[in-house]
């Protein structure tokens, strides 16, 4: 029932979107009434052409079966959906700012079209001497001609601001703040979850230490006998001293208590969190990206709607038009909201894969609440400690490490999936990127599932992965060219004529490994040098990535400042011979 009442929710406010489109057509009429207060010679009413077919008649055996969703193929990548859904509004509200901008010169030609035309109607007079009367009657239809240019741009700005760009930022608005109302439940589910989570992990660490507990009182319990013979040979004082501390520690009865109830109520947690985590995966989650699809489509059908109303304007212009008009006829016509959205998420799917299968909780104590209260636990437990990290390490190290789980992988799934997901978030436009600082928690949290074997970014921020691949590339235990060959870049830069071709003689001695990744890397960092209005020259960008490729090997810090000039300007040099050999 809640997800029909949310389905005839998002219905209403498409239907909400759609009355405002109508209302702001029924606008369009009434202007387009309006007459010229200019008075030249009359001028014949001007002929419509009708508009050509716009499109064939849909294609009605397409099964609707087929057709992807948001939620089935792209669940897991929230981050994407929102984005797309944002960049789609964005770029519906240009649209509207475009052809407003378009009318508006439209509107200035025409009027000084019509003030040159009216100017020279007042000298008609005094060309009624000239005998010439077929110059003369050229001339004023050559005004005639003029007038109905005039009359036709200014009717072209009448319309197309009545009739598009009106109910276009009408609509912009409404789907835009639906969009953040999704964007904002999206959120709140999201702190629900972690804070399901930190309530199971809470729960695990409270039962696992009273396990621990009980295990030490049981120790002692069996231990006591001997101790006490031990202690009818100690002094008096030694004996009482003993007595003491032994009246303040708890009885393995009264811990086993209390490790019950820390069981049952981890036990609780998990069933809990699970509950919450199926509840947001059956109702709230499929509730959100079908609405956001909703958007998406409505944006989609709106744009063809309008763009065909642009079409059949322009059809109604002179001649000069035609051509253009018949093209974007075409352009409509092939126009398909559902294939556009099956295009645009198999396009991502191809990329991102599709959703991993849920992994619930699972209660994972060595020993069952019922198994405790029965008094059947051994005291045994298994504790398993992660001692491998792909950070502070080796490029091999890490290679090694993900061998058996991504067995084909070329290079560091970390560095495969940060620089996608700089591109992803838009890291490629983002100004200062690489330079502004992310968030450090963010990038800790990140840090910690990549250790985990986790290569997922669920951040829309670009500066949060870019951030991490800083840390992994600074902190390897080696730079990417090695200290062996570190005299041999800095002297190439030195050189009173600098060659760069030498850089890549460097460069070839790396390991292929190496190689390989400075490549990958040098993929998207010449696609941020070249997007200017981000302000990462391949200047900034070497400073950033000097200290990963080159490490001074001397300990004076006058060596250090005076070589790191040196080591930023090879850099430029290598990032620019790279460029060239992977454009």
């Amino acid at each position: 029932n809640n997800n029909n009442n949310n389905n005839n929710n998002n219905n209403n406010n498409n239907n909400n979107v759609n009355n405002n489109v109508n209302n702001n057509n029924g606008e369009a009429v009434q202007e387009e009434g309006e007459e010229a207060k200019l008075a030249p010679p009359e001028v014949p009413p001007r002929a419509v052409t009708p508009l050509v077919k716009l499109s064939e008649e849909a294609d009605e055996s397409k099964d609707s079966a087929e057709l992807k969703s948001f939620l089935a193929s792209l669940g897991h990548q929230f981050p994407l959906v929102s984005r797309q859904v944002e960049n789609g509004l964005y770029a519906t509200k240009r649209v509207a700012s475009y052809l407003k901008k378009i009318s508006q010169a439209e509107d200035q030609y025409a009027k000084d079209i019509l003030k040159a035309t009216s100017h020279e109607t007042t000298k008609l007079e005094k060309l009624q001497g000239d005998g010439m009367k077929r110059y003369i009657n050229a001339w004023i239809g050559m005004q005639e001609l003029l007038y109905q240019m005039a009359t036709l741009h200014r009717d072209y700005k009448d319309r197309v601001n009545s009739a598009i760009v009106l109910p276009l930022q009408a609509f912009h608005k409404e789907a835009d703040a639906k969009r953040k109302e999704l964007l904002s439940e999206m959120r709140t589910i999201s702190q629900q979850r972690k804070s399901v989570m930190d309530s199971v992990a809470k729960a695990k660490v409270r039962s696992m230490s009273l396990l621990v507990d009980l295990k030490d009182a049981q120790d002692s319990e069996k231990a006591a006998p001997v101790a006490e013979q031990a202690a009818a040979n100690k002094s008096w004082m030694s004996r009482v001293g003993a007595k003491v501390k032994s009246m303040t520690k708890e009885s393995s009865d009264a811990l086993q208590d209390k490790a019950v109830t820390a069981a049952q109520q981890y036990q609780a947690a998990v069933n809990d969190a699970n509950a919450r985590l199926a509840q947001q995966r059956v109702t709230e989650l499929p509730r959100i990206f079908e609405e956001m699809q909703s958007l998406e489509q409505a944006r989609l059908d709106v744009l063809k709607d309008f763009m065909t109303k642009y079409a059949i304007i322009l059809h109604d212009m002179v001649s000069p038009m035609e051509e253009l008009s018949n093209r974007l006829v075409k352009h409509v016509a092939n126009m398909d909201t559902n294939d556009d959205i099956q295009q645009w998420i198999e396009s991502w799917v191809s990329v991102h894969g599709e959703p991993p299968a849920p992994v619930p909780f699972k209660y994972d104590l060595p020993v069952s609440p019922e198994d405790l209260r029965a008094g059947k636990w051994d005291g045994s437990m298994t504790v398993k400690q992660a001692t491998n990290s792909i950070f502070r390490t080796t490029l091999d190290r890490v290679m090694a490490l993900q061998a058996k789980d991504y067995p084909d992988a070329e290079i560091p799934m970390i560095l495969t999936t940060l620089t996608q997901a700089i591109r992803d978030n838009g890291g490629v436009q983002s100004v200062g990127i690489f330079r502004l600082s992310a968030s450090k928690r963010e990038v800790d949290e990140l840090k910690e599932l990549f250790d985990k074997g986790v290569y997922h970014v669920e951040s829309a921020s670009p500066d949060v992965p870019a951030g991490l691949l800083k840390l992994w590339l600074r902190e390897m235990e080696e730079p990417l060219i090695p200290d062996s060959l570190y005299e041999m870049c800095i002297e190439i830069v030195k050189a009173e004529v600098i060659e760069p071709d030498r850089v890549m003689v460097v460069y070839d001695q790396l390991p292929e490994l190496t190689r390989k990744c400075i490549e990958c890397l040098v993929d998207l960092l010449k696609d941020i040098i070249a997007y200017e209005e981000n302000k990462m020259t391949v200047e900034n960008i070497a400073i950033v990535f000097a200290p990963s490729f080159l490490r001074c090997p001397s300990h004076d810090p006058m060596v250090m400042m005076m070589n790191s000039k040196y080591e930023t300007a090879f850099v430029v040099l290598l990032l620019r011979k790279l460029i060239e050999r992977l454009a």
